[in-house]
């Protein structure tokens, strides 16, 4: 449940409005969930992309 309020938070920061929010269904709230697993995964760190140059 904490993970729904974190997301739910985050996409009114993003500017999404409340009645957008509550018009979704459950496979636009996985979507935006799957989404947001894949920009996470493509973050990597520096040192670790390129271990050659530290």
């Amino acid at each position: 449940m904490e993970n729904f309020k974190s997301l739910f938070k985050s996409l009114l920061d993003a500017g999404y409005k409340l009645h957008e929010l509550k018009a979704m269904t459950l496979d636009d709230v996985e979507f935006l969930i799957e989404i947001t697993k894949q920009e996470e995964e493509k973050i990597v760190a520096v040192d670790k992309a390129f271990p050659g140059l530290f």
